[in-house]
């Protein structure tokens, strides 16, 4: 996976960055991005290559 794979932290989705909705806020300084499946706006990058080590 790519840095460009994002999970919603609401529902579990995951999905690439591209499926992901946008509005802007009306001042059009900000624009926001929600999941496409619950509209919920915690959306975290999916990165694989940073595994939490076990202790051993």
């Amino acid at each position: 996976m790519s840095a460009n794979h994002k999970e919603c932290q609401d529902c579990g989705w995951q999905g690439m960055a591209a499926e992901l909705d946008e509005t802007d806020d009306g001042s059009g300084s900000q624009t926001r991005i929600f999941c496409p499946d619950c509209g919920g706006l915690d959306i975290n990058d999916l990165n694989p290559d940073e595994k939490k080590e076990a202790p051993e």
